[in-house]
């Protein structure tokens, strides 16, 4: 049998010993409440180390838009933009937005091998009373009419857009590029308020 001191008064006592007899401490691997304490800390942080890249994930990911490279080969094709639907409501509507200035044109930065996107950009302007965010219905139509994909992007991401002052997007590699491609649609297709 081996011998310890306690860990409170000093007096030798056997290792196999749950209190001292002299003081009445315990001994062995108690756990004291900082130690607890402790491991609720770190039980805590290794949660929210897997939760936050996790949130932050969610919400880049959403995120639409990809830098244009200025060496990129462009060709030019001529897009079609419809009104925007009427729809009446008191507050804000697609009917108070406006998608004005869309461009669409291929760029292929590869010089090997083709990796063609289509570059679909513009501006949102909208008379809402207050900031709001934007859902577009992007539609890419053949020249018979035929429609090729169709996408609805978020093009703020969680973002509000202020109002009365054009919102440029960017929304290359949203839609797939495809030879067959002719005409853009861009159509709002819904308003929402975010933080409300």
């Amino acid at each position: 049998m081996a011998l310890q001191p306690c860990r409170e008064c000093g007096t030798s006592i056997s290792t196999e010993a749950r209190t001292c007899p002299q003081c009445g401490a315990r001994t062995g691997d108690v756990v004291t409440r900082a130690a607890v304490t402790l491991l609720k800390v770190i039980g805590w942080l290794f949660v929210l180390s897997l939760v936050l890249p996790l949130a932050y994930c969610a919400i880049v990911g959403g995120m639409v838009g990809k830098a244009v490279s200025e060496s990129a080969k462009e060709s030019s094709i001529e897009q079609h933009q419809p009104a925007a639907p009427s729809v009446s409501s008191a507050k804000c509507s697609t009917a108070k937005v406006e998608v004005r200035n869309v461009r669409m044109r291929v760029k292929d930065p590869c010089t090997t091998t083709s990796c063609a996107q289509l570059v679909i950009t513009g501006e949102i302007l909208h008379s809402c009373p207050a900031p709001t965010g934007v859902q577009l219905k992007v539609t890419a139509r053949a020249k018979n009419g035929d429609v090729v994909a169709v996408s609805s992007p978020w093009p703020a991401s969680v973002n509000n857009i202020a109002p009365n002052r054009p919102y440029a997007f960017d929304l290359t590699g949203n839609i797939d590029y495809d030879p067959s491609v002719d005409t853009i649609e861009i159509e709002p297709q819904r308003v929402k308020t975010w933080g409300e």
